[in-house]
């Protein structure tokens, strides 16, 4: 986290400059090509750009950022990186604590600052992340986890601006959903070629998302794990996806929720049911144990009840323990092991990764989806669904794990890009046809966004972006 002065200055006009540097429009070379820059107080006569890098260099040191980008843009992409490189580590940092967070708001200063962005040594980490918090309105490393906090580096901060550049701005920069950026240390993770990602986002906190990541996974292309090949998000590098898939859930947020009071319900989603709390818990263990038509169901009713009970038990305790030891006291034979409702609640729990099992209880796939985090593990999130929506309409195996889940990879695969003449959202389009043109109408649509955002807020009283 580092200290920012917004002074916002823009005052002056760029286009007296323009004539006198280039006598070309903005984006031409004619004059400026081939012509290495001088530093300030060496320029000869008749060096524009020695004479307009040393205005920048002014400018950036004397706090005026804005005007700073604004001198840039009065000439081409390639004098500009030039430009950028040679004023200087101290009026880069300069510049870019100074940068105001609507640089983004204009295509000028936005493509400006990514030229300094990426003129911006790797070793110059801390002008870097200013640079990046200004574009994007995210405070970097605000947070981290007490155990296992990691700072990012050059090249995760890089790889990271050109995934969240091409999202639209009302997702991650005009977000309120989100207002901050950490990397962290997944300790669970044994796999190097792997990132993992979360958002917290509780209602009345600022958004976070976290990122886990290694090197390798952008330097040699990891990809995606928890998919099957066919799969729209099978072979998508990994931190690219996740970036996207953690920002999916900024924006289910910022829209109030839709993935569970929209898009779950939909046949495509698998007209998805949640249990979070022993009444819920108990519709689930009646629908298992009826669905299923098993040993467990044609039991003795008071039998009967009494596992449906246990069923209720470990759900809401995250365990196995009360519903196994009901089992182990009914069943003579064994046979009762037999019934599929006895592998979901011995094998359902989420640390056994249960949303890759294609098992079913009469058409529909039940797990639970995250342990439980309260006094005695309770408060467990079970989940189900229909298993043909599973079959024939997942992006990938991740996706089915939970509700707000299902929309983050569903975002995740329409915002991965498309081979060059295919439409946004290819990938999506091709297994959620209607879900696709829902995203489009309700998720990339700017105004649709601002209006649903603005609704949602009134009850999440999110705290303002940086």
């Amino acid at each position: 986290m580092h200290e920012r002065r917004e002074h916002g200055h823009g005052h002056g006009s760029s286009a007296s400059l323009e004539d006198q540097v280039t006598g070309h429009a903005a984006g031409k070379t004619t004059l400026t090509q081939g012509i290495a820059p001088a530093e300030p107080g060496t320029e000869t006569p008749g060096d524009p750009v020695a004479a307009l890098q040393a205005k920048v260099q002014t400018a950036a040191l004397a706090g005026h950022a804005r005007h700073a980008l604004q001198l840039l843009a009065t000439v081409s992409r390639p004098v500009q990186a030039q430009i950028a490189a040679a004023i200087g580590p101290e009026a880069r940092k300069a510049l870019a604590r100074n940068l105001p967070t609507s640089v983004g708001d204009s295509p000028t200063t936005n493509a400006s600052s990514e030229i300094v962005f990426e003129a911006t040594p790797d070793g110059e980490l801390d002008t870097l992340e200013l640079l990046f918090e200004a574009r994007f309105r995210l405070k970097i490393g605000d947070h981290p986890k007490a155990k296992h906090g990691r700072e990012f580096d050059a090249l995760g901060l890089r790889r990271m601006w050109t995934v969240l550049k091409a999202l639209p701005p009302g997702h991650v920069a005009h977000d309120w959903a989100v207002a901050k950026l950490d990397r962290y240390h997944d300790t669970q993770d044994h796999d190097p070629d792997h990132a993992h990602g979360l958002f917290d986002g509780h209602n009345g906190k600022a958004g976070e998302i976290d990122i886990s990541y290694e090197d390798s996974i952008i330097t040699d292309g990891g990809t995606t794990d928890h998919d099957k090949k066919g799969d729209p998000l099978h072979g998508v590098n990994r931190f690219d996806e996740v970036a996207r898939h953690e920002v999916g859930h900024a924006v289910d947020r910022e829209l109030g929720w839709v993935s569970f009071s929209t898009l779950c319900l939909t046949p495509e989603a698998g007209e998805w049911q949640e249990y979070w709390d022993p009444p819920t818990y108990q519709i689930a263990a009646e629908q298992m144990v009826t669905g299923s038509n098993g040993p467990i169901h044609r039991l003795p009713p008071t039998q009967r009840t009494q596992v449906i009970d246990a069923m209720v038990q470990s759900m809401q305790h995250s365990d196995t323990i009360h519903f196994r030891n009901a089992i182990d006291k009914l069943d003579g034979f064994g046979h009762l092991k037999g019934d599929p409702v006895y592998h979901v609640m011995t094998q359902g729990l989420a640390s056994h990764n249960p949303w890759l099992s294609t098992r079913a209880i009469a058409g529909r796939h039940y797990h639970q989806g995250y342990k439980g985090t309260g006094k005695g593990k309770s408060g467990a999130d079970w989940v189900s669904y229909s298993e043909k929506a599973y079959a024939n309409h997942r992006v990938s195996e991740y996706q089915f794990r939970a509700i707000q889940e299902w929309f983050a990879e569903a975002y995740a695969a329409f915002y991965t890009p498309v081979a060059h003449g295919q439409p946004k959202g290819a990938k999506l389009k091709g297994k959620l046809p209607e879900t696709h043109a829902w995203f489009v109408h309700h998720v990339d649509n700017k105004h649709a966004v601002e209006k649903e955002s603005k609704a949602a807020r009134k009850h999440d009283h999110a705290p303002r972006k940086p």
